[in-house]
C-alpha cells in the first residue's frame, strides 16, 4: 500500500485495504466491459478515460482511482477488457455527470453519515492518549522505585563492611572476603528482581495496548462496513430511473433502515459490553 494509495483512501473515508479488496472483487466478477461497469456502478464507482490514457474508477466523491493499480492487475489485462477506453467519459466528465445527480439532500445525507466516522478518530485519540500518559507514569514511578531501594540496599550492604582496624582485622581472618561475596551475590540478586518486575511491567502495558488496539480495529472495521454500506446505498440512488432521489419516502425509508442497523449494533453491545469503543 503507497502512501498515495493509503492518502487517497482517507480522503475518500474508507479503509484503503477494503477499497483494493472491491476493486479486485468487481475485476474477478466480470468477465466484459459492461459487467465490470455494473459491478462498479453497484459501488458508487463510474469507469472513466484517465489523463494519461488510463483506465481510472470515479467515485461519487470526486476521488480518481486508477483501475489496474487498485484491481491489482497489469494495463495490457484492462485494454484487453476495455477495448475502445477513448469511449468511455473524461474525468470531468464522470464528475460533472455525479454532481449533476448529487442534490442537496444527497449531499446532507452523506455528509451526516460521514461526520459520524469523523467524531470516532477523537473518541480513540482519547483513549489512546490517556493509556499513553499512564503507561509512561508507570514506568517513571517504577525506574523511582528501583533507584531508591537500590541506593538503600547499596548503602546497606556496604554498611556491613568493617572498616579501620576491624576492617584490617577482619581481611586477615577471611570474614571481609566472606561479606564482600554476600554482598555481590545480593546485589545480583536485586538487579533480576528488579529487572524481573520492569519485564512484568513491559509485559502487562503491552496487554492493555493490545486490547485497546483490538478495540480501534474493531470499531475501524465496522465504520469501514458503514460507509462502504453508504456507498453502496448511493450508487443505487444515483441509478434511480438516472435521477438522484429527491423524494421524501425514499430518504425516510433510509432513515428507517439506518435505525434498524443502531438497534442492531446497539442490542449486540448490551450482549457484549466489552466490544467495541463508546462513539
Amino acid at each position: 500500500m503507497s502512501r498515495e494509495e493509503w492518502q487517497q483512501s482517507k480522503r475518500a473515508k474508507q479503509d484503503p485495504r477494503l477499497v483494493k479488496a472491491m476493486f479486485r472483487d468487481c475485476w474477478r466478477s466480470s468477465d466484459s466491459e459492461k459487467a465490470l461497469k455494473e459491478a462498479l456502478a453497484e459501488r458508487g464507482y463510474t469507469l472513466a478515460r484517465g489523463d494519461r490514457r488510463g483506465v481510472v474508477a470515479v467515485d461519487f466523491r470526486g476521488e480518481v482511482f486508477a483501475l489496474a493499480r487498485y484491481a491489482g492487475v497489469k494495463s495490457k489485462d484492462v485494454k484487453d477488457r476495455i477495448k475502445e477506453p477513448e469511449k468511455l467519459p473524461s474525468v470531468d466528465q464522470a464528475k460533472a455527470k455525479i454532481a449533476a445527480r448529487m442534490t442537496q439532500q444527497l449531499k446532507r445525507y452523506v455528509k451526516e453519515a460521514e461526520s459520524g466516522h469523523r467524531r470516532l478518530s477523537p473518541s480513540l485519540e482519547m483513549r489512546r492518549q490517556k493509556l499513553v500518559e499512564a503507561q509512561r507514569a508507570e514506568r517513571k514511578e517504577i525506574e523511582k522505585k528501583h533507584e531508591a531501594r537500590n541506593i538503600q540496599e547499596t548503602n546497606d550492604r556496604a554498611a556491613r563492611l568493617p572498616k579501620g582496624l576491624g576492617g584490617l582485622w577482619s581481611r586477615m581472618t577471611g570474614k571481609y572476603g566472606k561479606i564482600k561475596r554476600q554482598n555481590e551475590y545480593e546485589a545480583w540478586e536485586s538487579h533480576l528482581r528488579d529487572r524481573e518486575e520492569k519485564d512484568a511491567l513491559i509485559a502487562k502495558q503491552l496487554d492493555e495496548r493490545q486490547a485497546l488496539q483490538k478495540s480501534i480495529l474493531n470499531v475501524r472495521a465496522e465504520r469501514s462496513a458503514e460507509l462502504n454500506e453508504l456507498n453502496t446505498e448511493i450508487a443505487a440512488y444515483l441509478k434511480m430511473d438516472g435521477k438522484a432521489p429527491g423524494s421524501r419516502r425514499v430518504f425516510e425509508g433510509v432513515s428507517k433502515g439506518a435505525q434498524v442497523r443502531e438497534d442492531i449494533k446497539k442490542n449486540k453491545n448490551r450482549d457484549n459490553p466489552s466490544n467495541g469503543l463508546e462513539r
